[in-house]
């Protein structure tokens, strides 16, 4: 009779479960992605600044010298990245008659858990986005604000500025909320003229929201007026588990100058390995991601129906 080798066994077995957990994490449409700025940090404790200068560009005399502008402070905010791990154990009778079919299977299951996992944790920064509390709470001159509010501090200038419309999606509010933005001052007291580029939306808004910004023709009445909405592009993202089923959140592109509040810092994405429990003799398939969401500013975010 020939000797089948455990390694040649488990070698197989390492390809098929690790193609099931793969398959199984690309089977979540996932929407972090869209609405997160996603990074690498350097320190398991990444630290965000939010400071202000003087925002004057001075005229002098020919040959004078340079005005210095003091760059100051306001607050931080840190991210801090966290490990989630997983286990999946082969027993003796598995690794004898199972031929790895339901481990490949609950590894499957486990890849759709792990990136369903990684959007909860950053749907929660929007779910809770009036929260002043950590870890959904921003810091600006001492004081925590939430991602929105009606009050939102310029800097330590004392002046304030509404990033939150009422009422429910429609084209009066949608429109209240781009002006809001077009007009929204960066924290040197500058307007600083963002540009609207994304529309995330629950489920139950996600019609709406398609009507208004893609129909050609005015979409609430039966005139035929152009759609001015449709001609600012905005990409409409539905994200099935936000808790509202009114809130929706109008923002800039994902880019320091644009909504750069929002952060995902992933060190490691899910990864497998085999290793071997020397109590029981028996193999263990482990997974692992080394990641965690953030939130450093408000600017570039307005809500409607929040």
């Amino acid at each position: 009779m020939a000797i089948t080798l455990a390694s040649q066994n488990l070698e197989q077995a390492d390809k098929k479960v690790k193609e099931a957990f793969t398959t199984g994490a690309r089977g979540y449409v996932s929407q972090y992605e869209n609405v997160f700025i996603v990074e690498v940090p350097e320190r398991r404790n990444e630290r965000f600044t939010i400071v202000k200068t003087d925002s004057n560009v001075l005229e002098t005399s020919d040959g004078g010298s340079f005005p210095t502008q003091v760059v100051s402070e306001l607050g931080a905010n840190t991210v801090s990245v966290k490990v989630f791990k997983s286990a999946i154990p082969i027993s003796d009778l598995s690794e004898l008659f199972d031929n790895y079919g339901a481990i490949a299977k609950t590894a499957q299951t486990r890849g759709y858990h792990f990136k369903s996992k990684t959007d909860q944790l950053c749907v929660a920064f929007l779910n809770n986005s009036t929260s002043t509390s950590s870890p959904y709470g921003i810091n600006i001159a001492g004081t925590n604000y939430g991602l929105a509010g009606a009050s939102q501090a310029i800097g330590d200038s004392g002046s304030t500025q509404s990033n939150r419309v009422t009422g429910n999606l429609d084209k009066t509010t949608l429109n209240t909320a781009r002006v809001y933005m077009r007009k929204m001052k960066d924290h040197d007291g500058m307007i600083a003229a963002y540009q609207a580029r994304r529309l995330v939306v629950p489920s139950e808004e996600a019609m709406n929201a398609w009507q208004i910004t893609q129909s050609a023709g005015e979409p609430e009445s039966a005139n035929r007026n152009d759609n001015y909405v449709k001609t600012l592009g905005l990409q409409v993202i539905e994200w099935p588990i936000l808790s509202s089923t009114t809130g929706c959140f109008l923002l800039a592109d994902k880019s320091e100058v644009g909504c750069k509040g929002l952060r995902l810092e992933v060190k490691e994405m899910p990864t497998m390995r085999r290793i071997l429990n020397t109590d029981t003799g028996n193999w263990v398939y482990q997974f692992r991601m080394v990641l965690n969401p953030g939130v450093i500013d408000y600017l570039g975010l307005v809500t409607v129906g929040v």
